[in-house]
């Protein structure tokens, strides 16, 4: 029989082994005819593991049958679709990356039904309702681990969609701007939904996969109930979901998706001879020069500036070493190693492999570099680091200003030398050479030329729309610049020839201007500057950020988009003013060749300085202007403080800030990268204190800067007489500067800026800020100063002391006239002195920090007993050092200390925390939980929304509050029982007592319980400082009914009790355990049945388990006990799935 049945296996195996050769070499047959091999050969359809086709469209039908044949016959299959010409079915694939730590799949059904509502939703707002918004999921049936990560993804379709493809890309675009994925991905969100599947990678048809991979199924149909999977055959499926089907686009009534629709994509295509061989003439000057002139420093800077993932995706990381390669063809310099800078570049991504980047660099053409160049590169880093970007731009432009300077000024000083013979004056020649050089750009230097050629490939489109005449001037510019660079000599000769020409000519013309009218009372350049400062209003423009430089400064402007040379509005804010010590400038980023004064800088003025509202940068004012301030009076006793006012009269934020720390350093304090500011007042530090320094800055500050001009100008009328004019100078100097500092500090942008140089200083200062707030565990708060348990002094708050809580009220040295009624309150909650004294001393112990007991106390009793009241009362005594907790925590297991918990990072700080009964559904606490609450050992946790896990020292005492006592889950467990302390509140509040427990409830206690608040913290201090002497002593009572709760808490003990007697014969433990479930399901129905071998582990507690005869059968069991008769007449058959095995 087993022969035959492997005989029978082998034969069917074989079979179906035939089967699968035979429909591969039909598959293969049919395709044959179809093959393309050579590169660049049209084709329809490729296979993932090589080989690609181009089957005519009249074949398609006869290969979908063939193929949908060799699924149905389990061939593993790899083909991939081509996308038809624009038009096709929406198609998105998904791409999630997740950290191997993730045990369970987040792409779940919930994700799936989310993510596929949000596609058909925006979907539906473009073509509207009239459409089948049929949508298909799928998903692998697992996910795949790739390098250090899960891999897992979804094929989205809309089949029965058809739109051009530009559309598509605006669904993708919508989609990530609107919709958050709800799972935790490591991958970027640019990468999770595939932007090439849409028109230029291939789609995998339904039923092919990658190699070692299953291939996508079916999970969800969203939008079509018509649509029964199961029934379909697999024609019908790879037919539905094929995306060579055709079809017309349909057309979207979304505006913006209208005009995609509409646009001609066509027309681009047939006219790109034509472009290419009339370029525009002033990309020509910048590219020119990028394809043939490179610098090492200026490539690598750029590709330190791209994000990292392109070094993960193939595409962009091909497209980089592309352009390297472009650039090491067109290089004239031999020392760059484009292949090298790739290769190091490409070491970022962890899928790098040593040589792979030589092996495709041999593999470029020349064709290839025709598309992407430096300009590309340049794109790229404005893409991805904007802000370095812009540094790096405006860096190159500071460089050239301070060339540009150079020039400039050596070129007006060999002006003024050559023409003062033929000029009557200097003020008619430098009136003539400004003329002159607004109206001819020769005077501009080589250097913004180059500036333009180092733009990026959106920077050369700006300036396309340039005239014409400007780009022609700029080329010829542009390569007399060149041929100079090697002769600066003849540079400046030839720059003077030609102001001395155009000096000459101007004098000429203005000569006969005044001839021909005898009203001209202006000059030419009069006109143009009145005309540039109405075009050019330099006071509306505000300062958004200051960058120091090595040259000097740049100060990014905000004009809301904005530009004066063009007169209109760029796509963002590109203005900025460059400072130097020899003047500023105004340029635009996306207008090099233009700026403000045209020639050259204009002073640095302090008029200036105050239209901008700060003074520029440390380095030019702090270094040549301090002098001025020499020598020191000493105006301050203090002689640090005098230093420092003097110091900050340069007005800058960082000279304003040491002054601002060293007046507050005792009075305010900060905290972390968010500046948290505390304030000390009123004995302990108080939270949010920002805007109290903020206000301090602009009107305590300036009294000091006002102290010193009082004084400076007391001493003036004496140095006037004296005719000191080197001391008078001095002393307006300081007046001015001090005056400038007052106004300074009246502006917004700086006193921000001195905020975050003060939050810094005062940080670093003292670092340990936070960890010192009440640290100190023998210090309690209070509104009118501090009470130290230790010495029992009460006294004045000090900033060493740390204290930041408070109980919220004043602290009395002497009873009031509550205090009667609160002893008559704290008597009738407890009768029993002994208990009283207990619970009192308890409580007093949470005045302390130390929790020396490491005790829970559990408050019982039935309603009404005045629990609740008594956990009023301490809440109002105690204030910020109390805290309520759920009580259901307990029952849930130690959580984990990356997982936030909020309920947990409360206890921080705390002395002293009450916690109501936990639900009896909830199920019993857990015991492993309940000892690390209540012990010593820190707490690790992480609150909500916080990034860091914070570990702090417990510093309170626990209680819970309960009508019923809950069960532990682990009853043996002594140490738990070690840390338990259970008092009974015996007493119950009624209208109309008439029991010896019951008293006459209090209708008003609710309004009375703040009232008693200052004469119960003297009771608990007094209390304290017995504590202190005799520690917290456990009454017999008290033990006694934490012993009863025990005992209640046995589930085995209470079963012995309950279902068995003494006799003089014996039971099988099999029999008591069959009764056990019985009694445990009649007496507890929502709690899971113990298993037997916790069942016997339970007993062994209370009995001796060992080898009995019971009815000629030896077995373990217990001996002189037998089951209850009603009990074992009532026993059912035993539901054995309950139970644990």
């Amino acid at each position: 029989m087993i022969t035959s049945y492997w005989i029978y296996n082998i034969r069917q195996n074989k079979y179906k082994y035939n089967i699968a050769i035979m429909y591969q070499h039909i598959m293969e047959k049919f395709l044959r005819p179809f093959r393309k091999c050579e590169k660049g050969d049209p084709f329809t359809h490729t296979s993932m593991i090589g080989g690609k086709w181009d089957i005519p469209d009249y074949k398609e039908d006869e290969f979908l049958k063939v193929y949908a044949d060799e699924i149905d016959n389990g061939k593993a299959l790899f083909m991939t679709e081509k996308h038809i010409p624009n038009n096709g079915p929406i198609v998105i694939d998904l791409d999630f990356r997740f950290a191997k730590r993730d045990h369970k799949r987040p792409v779940n059904r919930n994700v799936r039904n989310i993510i596929a509502k949000h596609l058909t939703d925006i979907v539906k707002s473009i073509f509207g309702d009239k459409h089948k918004y049929t949508c298909i999921v799928l998903q692998r049936p697992k996910r795949y681990p790739k390098e250090e990560e899960w891999s897992d993804g979804l094929h989205i379709q809309f089949p029965r969609i058809n739109c051009k493809y530009d559309i598509q890309f605006e669904i993708r675009k919508r989609f990530m701007e609107t919709f958050v994925i709800p799972v935790k991905c490591t991958n970027s969100y640019d990468n999770i939904y595939d932007e090439s599947v849409i028109k230029s990678t291939n789609w995998c048809m339904f039923g092919s996969t990658k190699k070692n991979k299953e291939p996508y199924t079916m999970t969800e149909i969203h939008n079509d109930k018509k649509i029964i999977w199961d029934e379909m055959s697999t024609l019908e499926r790879v037919k539905l979901l094929s995306i060579r089907k055709g079809g017309d686009p349909i057309k979207p009534i979304d505006k913006l998706c209208l005009k995609l629709h509409n646009k001609v994509t066509d027309k681009v295509l047939k006219n790109k001879k034509v472009i290419k061989e009339v370029p525009n003439r002033s990309s020509k000057i910048a590219v020119s020069k990028r394809d043939t002139e490179y610098n090492k420093e200026e490539i690598a800077n750029l590709l330190g500036m791209l994000n990292k993932q392109r070094c993960n995706d193939y595409k962009e990381w091909r497209n980089v070493g592309l352009i390297l390669h472009h650039c090491s063809v067109n290089n004239t310099n031999d020392n760059i190693d484009f292949l090298n800078m790739w290769d190091d570049w490409s070491k970022q991504s962890k899928k790098y492999e040593k040589g792979m980047c030589k092996k495709i660099w041999n593999k470029f053409t020349d064709n290839n570099e025709k598309e992407l160049t430096l300009s590309s590169l340049y794109y790229y880093a404005q893409q991805d680091d904007p802000e370095s970007y812009k540094m790096s731009k405006m860096s190159e432009y500071m460089n050239d200003l301070c060339v540009n300077t150079k020039i400039f000024q050596n070129n007006a000083k060999k002006n003024r030398e050559s023409t003062s013979e033929n000029i009557c004056d200097a003020s008619s020649l430098q009136n003539i050479v400004s003329d002159d050089n607004v109206g001819n750009d020769s005077s501009r230097s080589s250097n913004d030329i180059d500036d333009a050629s180092s733009r990026s490939s959106d920077d050369v489109e700006d300036a396309s729309f340039q005239s014409s005449n400007d780009v022609d001037d700029t080329s010829s510019r542009s390569s007399n610049d060149r041929t100079n660079k090697d002769n600066p000599k003849r540079t400046n000769d030839s720059a003077t020839q030609s102001i001395k020409k155009n000096c000459k000519a101007k004098l000429e013309n203005i000569k006969k201007s005044k001839q021909n009218n005898d009203d001209h009372k202006e000059s030419e350049i009069e006109n143009y500057i009145s005309m540039q400062q109405g075009q050019i209003p330099i006071e509306k423009f505000k300062i958004k950020t200051l960058i120091k430089k090595q040259h000097g400064v740049i100060a990014e402007l905000d004009t809301q988009n904005f530009c004066p040379f063009v007169k209109g509005n760029h796509k963002k804010d590109c203005m900025f003013v460059l400072f130097t010590k020899h003047g500023w400038c105004l340029k635009c980023a996306d207008c090099p060749y233009d700026q403000y004064p045209e020639n050259g800088l204009a002073t640095l003025s302090d008029h200036m300085l105050q239209k901008f509202g700060v003074d520029i940068c440390d380095d030019i004012s702090a270094s040549d202007s301090f002098a001025i301030y020499e020598p020191e009076h000493n105006i301050f006793s203090d002689r640090t403080l005098n230093r420092l006012v003097y110091l900050s009269l340069n007005g800058t934020a960082t000279k304003l800030s040491e002054l601002i720390h060293y007046l507050y350093k005792d009075r305010f304090n900060c905290i972390g990268e968010g500046a948290e500011w505390y304030e000390f007042n009123n004995h302990r530090w108080r939270e949010g204190a920002s805007l109290v320094l903020f206000k301090l800055i602009s009107t305590d500050v300036p009294k000091y800067h006002t102290r010193l001009i009082k004084y400076y100008e007391s001493i003036k009328p004496e140095i006037e007489n004296a005719k000191t004019a080197k001391i008078l100078m001095h002393i307006n100097n300081v007046i001015f500067a001090a005056t400038r500092a007052i106004k300074h500090l009246e502006n917004m942008q700086l006193r921000n800026s001195i905020m975050q140089n003060v939050a810094a200083t005062f940080y670093l200062d003292d670092r340990d800020f936070e960890k010192k707030l009440d640290a100190n565990k023998y210090l309690l708060g209070f509104e009118n100063g501090i009470y130290d348990l230790k010495t029992h002094v009460f006294r004045d708050g000090l900033p060493s002391d740390y204290v930041s809580m408070s109980v919220g009220y004043d602290y009395i040295s002497k009873p009031n006239e509550y205090n009667k009624d609160l002893t008559e309150f704290l008597n009738s909650i407890q009768p029993c002195e002994e208990d009283r004294d207990f619970l009192l001393k308890h409580t007093s112990s949470g005045l302390c920090g130390v929790n020396r007991e490491e005790i829970c106390v559990v408050l019982s009793g039935k309603g009404r007993n005045g629990k609740t009241k008594y956990k009023d009362l301490v809440g109002l005594t105690l204030g910020c050092y109390f805290v309520t907790f759920d009580s259901n925590i307990l029952t849930y297991p130690r959580p984990a200390p990356s997982a936030p918990q909020a309920d947990l990072i409360a206890f921080k700080k705390k002395r002293f925390a009450l916690g109501s009964e936990p639900e009896q559904k909830d199920g019993a606490i857990k015991t492993s939980f309940f000892k690390f609450i209540t012990g010593g050992e820190m707490i690790p946790c992480r609150g909500l929304y916080d990034k860091k896990i914070t570990e702090f020292e417990p510093t309170h005492k626990i209680g819970l509050l309960c009508n019923k006592i809950p069960n532990m889950d682990e009853n043996d467990d002594e140490a738990v029982w070690d840390r338990t302390r259970c008092i009974e509140f015996p007493t119950k509040f009624v209208d109309n007592p008439d029991q010896p427990n019951q008293r006459k409830i209090n209708r008003d206690l609710k309004e009375s319980l703040p009232l008693w608040k200052q004469d119960f913290m003297l009771v608990l201090i007094e209390k304290y400082k017995e504590y202190q002497k005799t520690g917290l002593i456990t009454t017999q009572k008290i033990m006694q009914f934490t012993k009863s709760y025990k005992d209640d808490n046995d589930i085995y003990l209470q079963f012995l009790n309950d279902c068995t007697t003494a006799s003089k014969t014996h039971v099988h433990m099999s029999t008591l355990y069959d009764c056990f479930t019985t009694w445990f399901r009649r007496d507890s129905p929502n709690q899971k049945i113990p298993s037997k071998k916790m069942f016997c582990a339970g007993l062994r507690n209370h009995r001796t388990i060992e080898t009995v005869r019971v009815d000629n059968k030896i077995t373990t069991g217990i001996k002189f006990i037998i089951i209850c008769d009603e009990l074992n007449n009532s026993k059912s058959d035993v539901n054995y799935d309950l139970l644990d095995e």
